[in-house]
């Protein structure tokens, strides 16, 4: 789920592959996005670009990228496999490929940047061909700073990024599903019952 600037609407990720936007004011759904431009899979994340009334993005088990406009149409970006690991098992590695599933994304603060954290352990910045390196399993969600981009894997690291190279990292307890920033502290939510707190990180 995530509500937009204005507060009065939610983008909920629904388990069919639409996104449901809800009117919190009345409780009733404003619009379903979907079709032949959404997601064929499971809907796994949306995300509202900062600055746009009505830029939406979603990400979903169909390893894709939706931008969504307010007239409902929707610009697939498929993602594709790690180049390094199909290298890597080509040459007598890893026999397994994980496919790049959208499990999280997150737009800058400038809405110039969407992150997409996908199950082969990368994160892409979509829209360009970077892609980031670090985790040695999926990686379950991906969330913007004042310190810079940071990103929380199913192999227990939390990384800090600085360009393409992790700037910080941390071996986690246990596996991640959330995380949320607040002042200068990052908040981790995992499998256990507590929430972790990452402090003095800007």
């Amino acid at each position: 789920v995530a509500v937009d600037a204005s507060g009065h609407l939610a983008a909920v990720a629904e388990d069919s592959g639409a996104v449901h936007l809800l009117d919190l004011n009345t409780w009733r759904v404003d619009k379903i996005l979907g079709g032949k431009n959404g997601h064929e899979n499971i809907c796994s994340a949306v995300a509202w670009k900062p600055g746009r009334e009505w830029t939406l993005a979603s990400g979903g088990l169909d390893a894709a990228v939706v931008i969504w406009q307010r007239s409902g149409r929707g610009r697939k970006v498929q993602m594709q496999p790690d180049a390094g690991e199909e290298s890597a098992t080509s040459t007598g590695g890893p026999q397994l490929l994980n496919p790049p599933f959208v499990h999280s994304i997150a737009y800058a603060p400038d809405g110039e940047t969407l992150a997409a954290g996908l199950g082969d352990g990368t994160v892409v910045l979509v829209g360009s061909d970077q892609r980031l390196r670090g985790h040695l399993a999926a990686v379950a969600q991906v969330l913007y700073t004042p310190a810079g981009l940071v990103s929380a894997g199913n192999d227990r690291q939390v990384l800090l990024w600085s360009g393409s190279e992790p700037r910080l990292r941390w071996q986690h307890p246990e596996k991640m599903n959330w995380m949320a920033w607040h002042q200068d502290s990052l908040f981790v939510a995992d499998l256990g019952p507590s929430i972790t707190v990452y402090e003095g990180l800007a």
